[in-house]
């Protein structure tokens, strides 16, 4: 297998780079945030399980970085597996063309989990599964330019789970671009930082439009 020789950040480092080899990480969701958080994992190196039942869809391609116009109407799980391969065959990647249910939650099994759905029972299955089988999990929740991440590396108090809630429903505030660009940094920054040994839980609040950004450790 070719070595890939390339520009790491100082902070990172040599000795940061190994502690980020060899992880798995399960995204529930493919949508703006899970596909663009899939891109940037697989360039990294990490592999992938991925579970999402839906179709690429015309409506979303603005946001969806991973996905090309050939991709639409077709299944995401296989189309973003196909691209992620695309962009570095040597990761391995699973796909789920699921949805989750008590019966396969067991499929999020890795060494972190994202929950990129924003469907509030999903999101509760996913957070009750990690929390039981003690799995890293962080949980993202957006709407208009507003987003709050859960990062729950351990047992945590439910009502951080439901703070996450009143972020507004996209239905009806629609969602701004940069929002979910900027929900996307955030997880893959915090997922970055648990692998390089900061495990701790935070809750973590941005709004894309006006660029104010809160930080809680839990």
């Amino acid at each position: 297998m070719k070595t890939i020789h390339r520009a790491r950040f100082k902070l990172i480092g040599e000795k940061g780079d190994e502690k980020l080899k060899g992880h798995t990480v399960t995204i529930c969701g493919l949508g703006s945030v899970g596909s663009t958080a899939a891109e940037v994992l697989a360039r990294e190196d990490f592999d992938l399980r991925l579970i999402d039942r839906g179709r690429v869809e015309e409506e979303d391609m603005a946001r969806l970085n991973l996905f090309v116009e050939e991709d639409i109407t077709k299944f995401k799980v296989k189309q973003a597996k196909h691209r992620v391969e695309e962009i570095n065959p040597r990761v391995q990647v699973k796909c789920f063309h699921e949805d989750l249910n008590d019966a396969n939650v067991f499929l999020v099994k890795s060494d972190l989990v994202i929950d990129t759905t924003n469907q509030p029972e999903v999101n509760r299955l996913i957070f009750d599964h990690c929390q039981k089988e003690k799995i890293p999990l962080i949980y993202i929740r957006y709407s208009g330019s507003r987003v709050k991440v859960l990062v729950a590396t351990k047992r945590i108090n439910a009502k951080y789970f439901d703070v996450l809630s009143d972020v507004g429903n996209v239905t009806e505030e629609g969602v701004y671009s940069g929002t979910t660009m900027l929900g996307s940094m955030i997880v893959i920054n915090r997922i970055f930082k648990h692998f390089l040994g900061d495990t701790g839980s935070y809750l973590l609040e941005a709004d894309a439009w006006t660029g104010k950004y809160k930080s809680k450790k839990l």
